[in-house]
């Protein structure tokens, strides 16, 4: 009944409240210094190249997915306070559409602001495919990927950076432009997934890749009042 009542997603934030809550509200969910502007998913380690480095990027990635007029935005939050860098970004499947605009140190979208003087990318990624990824299905597809500019360590994303892609959509059905809600339905059923690989850890010379966790972070952040919220903007 409760499933039912509050939908899908509402049900996943409930279980995922719950769980911080009975395990110690860990997993690095509840990063108060991130004011997510709308839906925030952290990411899970599916490399291990040191436990230590994995466990850390856990702590401290996340992605806030928003929209637009007709678009969708996906900013790239490095938490910190340790050091490692977002070297390169993946997208597999998705409504998305085309290669994204790139919101950073020299590129803005539409006229508007630029992005954090500190990160600069560009499209296309290396390596093509994200490392790791081919052991979880994840098919990168290169269109939409993107990557630090040389040298990563010093334009990737590090802690208290962020980059922000911007996607147009494609049409969910014939004539029905997609929207952000099938954006994070896709995301909640991982029929859209993103990967990132990260390196300049601190203390180490190791690099790790993620993929976005499937449910978002965003309630764990808000808190049980979050739900209220959810239930009224699907009303």
């Amino acid at each position: 009944m409760v499933k039912r009542a509050l939908g899908v997603r509402a049900f996943l934030c409930l279980l995922t409240v719950t769980l911080c809550v009975v395990f110690g509200l860990q997993g690095g969910i509840l990063h108060a210094s991130i004011v997510p502007t709308g839906t925030l998913y952290g990411f899970y380690a599916i490399t291990s190249n040191d436990p230590i480095c994995a466990a850390v990027g856990e702590q401290q990635l996340f992605v806030d997915v928003y929209n637009g007029e007709g678009i969708v935005k996906f900013e790239f939050l490095n938490d910190g306070p340790t050091q490692l860098t977002i070297c390169d970004i993946y997208f597999d499947d998705g409504l998305l559409l085309g290669a994204p605009y790139i919101i950073d140190s020299d590129d803005n979208y539409d006229g508007g602001p630029y992005g954090h003087p500190g990160v600069d990318f560009s499209h296309g990624a290396s390596p093509p495919d994200l490392p790791g990824g081919g052991a979880y299905g994840f098919v990168a597809d290169d269109t939409f990927s993107s990557d630090a500019d040389p040298q990563s360590s010093v334009w990737g994303v590090d802690p208290g950076e962020y980059l922000i892609l911007v996607f147009d959509l494609e049409d969910s059905s014939p004539g029905v432009p997609g929207t952000l809600e099938d954006i994070l339905d896709e995301l909640d059923t991982e029929v859209l997934r993103i990967g990132i690989h990260v390196q300049n850890f601190e203390g180490s010379e190791c690099s790790e890749s993620f993929i976005n966790t499937p449910e978002p972070a965003t309630i764990c952040l808000m808190g049980l009042g979050g739900l209220a919220l959810l239930r009224k903007r699907r009303a």
